[in-house]
């Protein structure tokens, strides 16, 4: 009888850590320390600004130019953004924001964020014209994108570039 108590417990106990770690394993770092299966792409405006942590590749677009940089990540940024993702649980976002209705203007503007996470990869798009339909799918986005803007923002090489003249009407 005890051996069947121990055999039983022994089996929930395995069931239970199953699926935590299936539903944890999409976020599952082969190099938790160094982040190299993990990268970002974030882009703006198909190009105006533009950050791939894969090349490592800051560009900036201008009415006559694109300026680039070389703009790197540290294993503590690649961390806060990592925890982001995962916290917001980016892997389950929609693949385009859905928008519509209420308040609209011209011209769009667009972001996408592209993440890699081991063979995993995951694209969002957004097309910032008219109130968003799931305000807390935008709030995870955002949290994603605000994240990555302000480490980005603190970079010399990015500070040291000049706004953009390009001008929206």
């Amino acid at each position: 009888m005890k051996y069947f108590i121990f055999c039983f417990l022994a089996l929930l106990i395995s069931c239970n850590n199953r699926t935590d770690s299936g539903e944890k394993s999409d976020y599952m770092l082969s190099d938790p320390e160094g982040f190299s299966d993990f990268d970002i792409e974030y882009d703006v405006n198909r190009g105006d600004n533009y950050f791939s942590s894969i090349d490592s590749i800051y560009a900036r677009d201008y009415v006559n130019e694109t300026r680039k940089v070389k703009v790197e990540l540290t294993a503590e940024e690649k961390q806060k953004i990592f925890e982001v993702v995962k916290k917001v649980d980016f892997l389950s976002l929609p693949d385009t924001i859905e928008r519509g209705g209420g308040t609209c203007m011209l011209p769009a503007f667009t972001m996408e964020v592209k993440v890699r996470i081991g063979s995993k990869e995951k694209r969002v798009y957004d097309l910032i014209y008219c109130d968003v339909k799931d305000k807390a799918i935008e709030e995870r986005f955002d949290l994603i994108t605000d994240t990555l803007w302000e480490i980005l923002q603190s970079k010399d090489k990015v500070k040291n570039l000049p706004q953009s003249d390009k001008i929206y009407m």
